[in-house]
C-alpha cells in the first residue's frame, strides 16, 4: 500500500493525510448518525431488568463528544439513558485507541473521571 501511494500522490501517506481524511469524514459522520441511531430492539426492556436488580448501565464509545450527544440523545428518545457515558473525548489516548472504563472505579484508562448521567452509587 506504501508503493502505491507514493505512486499515486508521489509521496508516503502522512499523519496530515489522515487529518485530511478525518476533515473529510467527520462532517459527514455527524450529518447522518441520527439515521443511524436506532435502539437495538429489546434495549429499553433489559436495561429496565438490569436496574429492577440493582445494577447501573453505563454506554461506552469510541464516538467523540459531539458524536456521542446526537446517538445519546437519539437513544433518550427511545427510552434509553444510560447511567455513566464515556465516550473518546473523555479519556487520555482518545480516538481510536479508546481505553475501556473500570466500572468500579469509574476511571478510563489514564483518563479523565467519567461523568455520572443520573443515579449511581
Amino acid at each position: 500500500m506504501a508503493a502505491a501511494e507514493r505512486d499515486r500522490h508521489g509521496r508516503a501517506f502522512a499523519e496530515r493525510d489522515l487529518d485530511a481524511l478525518r476533515g473529510e469524514f467527520i462532517p459527514l459522520q455527524l450529518e447522518v448518525l441520527p439515521d443511524f441511531s436506532k435502539l437495538i430492539p429489546g434495549t429499553v426492556k433489559a436495561v429496565a431488568a438490569l436496574r429492577a436488580v440493582g445494577l447501573v448501565v453505563a454506554a461506552t464509545t469510541s464516538y467523540d463528544t459531539a458524536m456521542t450527544r446526537i446517538v445519546t440523545e437519539a437513544a433518550a428518545r427511545q427510552g434509553f439513558v444510560p447511567d455513566a457515558v464515556v465516550h473518546a473525548s473523555d479519556v487520555a489516548a482518545g480516538r481510536p485507541a479508546f481505553w475501556r472504563p473500570t466500572p468500579r472505579r469509574g476511571w478510563c484508562g489514564r483518563g479523565r473521571r467519567s461523568r455520572p448521567r443520573g443515579p449511581t452509587p
